[in-house]
Formats: C-alpha cells, sequence, structure tokens
C-alpha cells in the first residue's frame, strides 16, 4: 500500500490596507449665488461633479470657502447636490471624505456667496404670488420679466 502525503506550505502576507486616490471635483453647475433665501432660507442648490466621492456619505462633507453645506439630497461617487447653507462663504468647494483608511480632501473649485434673491416657478402655481417656493410664480416669462442680476430661479417641472 503506498501512502502520499502532501505539504502544504502557508506563507504570511502582512495585509496592508492600499491608499485611495483623494476625491476630485471636475466642474459645478453654478460658479456664485446666495447663501441665504430659497428652500429653508438656505441659499441655493450647487451640484458639483468628479470622482472619488464615495457611494454614501457617511460623515463626508462639502465646505464652501470653509462654511459646511447644509443639506444634501444627493451623494453619489461622481456628484453631489448640497444647499449653501448660512455658514458657506466665498472661497473654494472642497469635498471632505472621511473613509475607512483615513481621510483626503479634494481640489478645491472656486465660489462666490453673493446677494440675490430665489425665486421659483410651478405649474400649479399664480403670476399674482410673489414666486417663494410656498407661493410660486405660473410663468417663466413672469419669472425672467421680475428677476434682477444674480437672482436665481428654480423651475419645478
Amino acid at each position: 500500500m503506498k501512502f502520499y502525503f502532501l505539504l502544504v506550505l502557508f506563507v504570511a502576507v502582512p495585509f496592508r490596507l492600499v491608499p485611495q486616490a483623494p476625491p476630485r471635483i471636475f466642474f459645478s453647475d453654478l460658479e456664485s449665488g446666495p447663501n441665504t433665501g430659497g428652500q429653508n432660507n438656505r441659499g441655493v442648490w450647487v451640484t458639483i461633479w468628479g470622482k472619488g466621492f464615495g457611494a454614501e456619505r457617511g460623515a463626508s462633507t462639502v465646505t464652501i470657502g470653509g462654511g459646511p453645506a447644509a443639506e444634501y439630497p444627493i451623494w453619489s461617487d461622481t456628484k453631489i447636490t448640497f444647499q449653501l447653507g448660512p455658514a458657506a462663504k466665498s472661497g473654494p468647494i472642497v469635498v471632505k471624505v472621511k473613509g475607512k483608511i483615513g481621510n483626503s480632501s479634494s481640489n478645491g473649485i472656486p465660489f462666490t456667496v453673493r446677494p440675490g434673491k430665489i425665486y421659483f416657478v410651478a405649474v400649479n402655481g399664480s403670476d399674482r404670488r410673489n414666486g417663494s417656493l410656498a407661493l410660486p410664480w405660473k410663468s417663466i416669462v413672469h419669472a425672467k420679466d421680475r428677476m434682477s442680476a444674480g437672482d436665481v430661479t428654480y423651475i419645478k417641472v
């Protein structure tokens, strides 16, 4: 009877976490806007596109001129939508990703906090209203005729 022996050699390889590339902002839809007015008096909504933001927000944040954004209804690895909030200041928009293997910050893209009013238009609105979120205007033409330089109008579809 023959016996065969199997010799297995295990080599221990140290486990190291590989650092990820820092997040990168490519561009945003706005370069300036008010940080007050609009929905909940927190200013304009800004969307940024890039990569490496993380599939979920977790403890990650966006700052504008060093001040934190107010709300984040959309957060994906390549797109973030946030509302400025009253703490936002003129300066770079930066994404700060807090992950399992450490924290990293993105490049900054310029943003200017400036005065302006925020209006709303909706199909169920009325041009006799004030153009607020609660009392939107009905027509885009009416909004255009009432806006001044620096104002922003959101159109509900």
